[in-house]
């Protein structure tokens, strides 16, 4: 497989017009669940990647898949195409919860969820999401990040201040020192870590300006040799 994958990006970059090249790379990347390098190639050759059609090639690999674990990430891996790809934050909330649905450790998807939520400005549902994150995880330093954000929320967001209190309280138990720390100055963590894995900032950009690049100067190679052979073609013809 690895050397297949190979000969299909040497492919591509030799010919960054080859669509089948580029559509069973796609086919074999989905397979194999290598989603950086997916997006990877679907940055550096914008010409031939077809969101949409990568969406249905998902849907066919998430329903293929009988483990709960793999098929939530496929299903996560779709929402973030809607949602950054194809600004569709309503499918990529479909999405997203239904990745949670099938697995419930699926954390990332619920942080996606959040942030969707936050940006709509519909902090009930904020709320919900962290109390959902809150019940799969059980890391203490975790929960008490988590509290102490709900805690937020409910107080900044919902005007909420019994059921800020109590989230207070919840984390003090858990790390009354920890609590203090991140009061007196350090801001509480941020889920957005549990991302990195398909974290836009997280991808191999320079592996993607190399690919941009290769792909650039095949192109202007094959213009320069069209040119040449046109040229080559006109003289001949003038010739006769």
């Amino acid at each position: 497989m690895k050397e297949q994958i190979q000969a299909l990006k040497r492919a591509l970059s030799e010919n960054p017009r080859d669509a089948e090249a580029f559509g069973k790379l796609s086919v074999i990347l989905c397979a194999n669940h290598q989603w950086k390098a997916l997006f990877t190639l679907y940055k550096a050759f914008p010409h031939l990647a077809d969101w949409s059609n990568l969406i249905g090639i998902l849907n066919d690999t998430e329903q293929k898949e009988t483990s709960p674990e793999l098929k939530s990430q496929i299903l996560y891996v779709i929402g973030r195409i809607y949602e950054k790809s194809l600004n569709n934050p309503r499918d990529a909330m479909t999405s997203y919860q239904r990745a949670v649905q099938t697995w419930r450790q699926r954390v990332e998807a619920f942080v996606a969820a959040r942030r969707i939520y936050m940006q709509m400005g519909n902090w009930k549902m904020v709320a919900q999401m962290l109390n959902f994150e809150l019940r799969v995880t059980e890391a203490p330093k975790r929960r008490v990040e988590l509290l102490l954000e709900l805690g937020m929320v409910f107080r900044n967001k919902l005007n909420d201040m019994n059921n800020a209190s109590e989230c207070l309280r919840a984390a003090k138990e858990l790390d009354a020192e920890y609590v203090e720390e991140l009061l007196a100055g350090a801001s509480v963590a941020r889920a957005d870590e549990a991302e990195d894995a398909y974290n836009e900032e997280d991808e191999d950009e320079t592996r993607e300006a190399e690919l941009a690049e290769e792909a650039r100067a095949a192109e202007e190679a094959r213009a320069a040799e069209e040119a040449r052979a046109a040229e080559e073609a006109r003289a001949a013809e003038e010739a006769r």
